[in-house]
């Protein structure tokens, strides 16, 4: 909207102006229709013309300056309106900014937690796949220790039954000796009773055919090697010088 206030007074002349040139041709009007004695009666009705055209005129510029003052209280509420508006715009947009700074920014923490959290759970499955690995190692020494264990359970089982048979074969051997030592010792007690038995028939066979070649001495004795079978058959008899 143009304000009026620099072209007021042009403004205004050109609509008196106006006025001024309606009137005049009104006059002319009149004095076209009328008669030269007709004339000092219309001087009146001229001049109640012309200052009914000033009133009309004030009224005119009174609403022209109403109207200006209207519109300009309108433009002015119109432009803070559009200030508040302006305002709010930029409260919005600044707030808008720092909703997106924020938003990024929160996208950049989110970013380096989920790095964080990414890295954690690498380092997390790189820790599980070591424990993994160490279980595995543990479960193979174990299953190596089991085996050492069941052979050495079986060596020991082995040692012991081999210590069990030694003893057992010891134990024979033992009874074995003792029956062999039982036999000896009988053998050689049937031995020696038979070789007493066998001497006692030699010695009396001996005294009964003994001829003593000279009978006025005394102490005279002779010494016989015999040897026997287990039968008791004479195998060699010789005497001994």
């Amino acid at each position: 909207m143009i304000s009026l206030g620099k072209y007021k007074r042009a403004f205004i002349s050109a609509i008196i102006l106006h006025l001024a040139l309606l009137v005049v041709l009104n006059l002319n009007l009149e004095f076209s229709t009328v008669t030269p004695s007709a004339v000092p009666e219309t001087q009146p009705q001229i001049v109640k013309a012309i200052a009914l055209d000033e009133s009309k005129v004030d009224a005119e510029m009174k609403r022209i300056r109403n109207e200006e003052r209207k519109k300009k209280r309108q433009e002015e509420a119109r432009q803070k309106r559009l200030k508040r508006e302006a305002e709010k715009a930029r409260q919005k947009r600044r707030a808008e900014e720092k909703r997106l700074a924020d938003v990024k920014k929160e996208r950049q923490q989110q970013a380096v937690r989920q790095k964080r959290e990414a890295e954690r759970l690498a380092r997390l499955e790189a820790e599980k796949k070591k424990v993994e690995q160490k279980k595995q190692q543990e479960a193979r020494r174990l299953e190596q220790l089991r085996a050492e264990n069941r052979k050495a359970e079986d060596e020991k089982r082995r040692l012991e039954e081999e210590a069990r048979r030694r003893k057992q074969i010891e134990a024979e051997e033992k009874r074995l000796q003792q029956e062999q030592a039982r036999a000896e010792a009988a053998r050689k007690a049937r031995s020696s009773k038979e070789s007493a038995r066998y001497i006692a028939l030699i010695q009396h066979k001996v005294e009964r055919n003994w001829i003593n070649p000279l009978p006025a001495k005394q102490g005279l004795e002779c010494i016989l090697r015999v040897r026997l079978n287990d039968s008791g058959k004479v195998l060699l008899a010789s005497g001994v010088k």
